[in-house]
């Protein structure tokens, strides 16, 4: 298995109607940017498993408003 690295910030929140996206904003060359933080790096790993990469894994940060992890 291959261990992989997908982005933690991207250009669009979760198209999941139950969970709720975080962003921040980002300096760039052009100014300030609205960018997401992932909900879940699913999106970026059925991306690359689609391409071919045979099988991988990731141990990841998700980040989701509302939601504060383990007592």
């Amino acid at each position: 298995m291959l261990e992989v690295e997908t982005p933690v910030l991207g250009q669009g929140g979760s198209t999941d109607i139950h969970l709720v996206s975080l962003h921040t904003l980002a300096r760039t060359d052009k100014g300030q940017r609205r960018l997401w933080l992932q909900t879940s790096p699913e999106y970026h790993m059925k991306r690359l498993l689609a391409a071919g990469s045979g099988p991988i894994f990731q141990l990841a940060r998700s980040f989701r408003d509302g939601e504060i992890g383990a007592p």
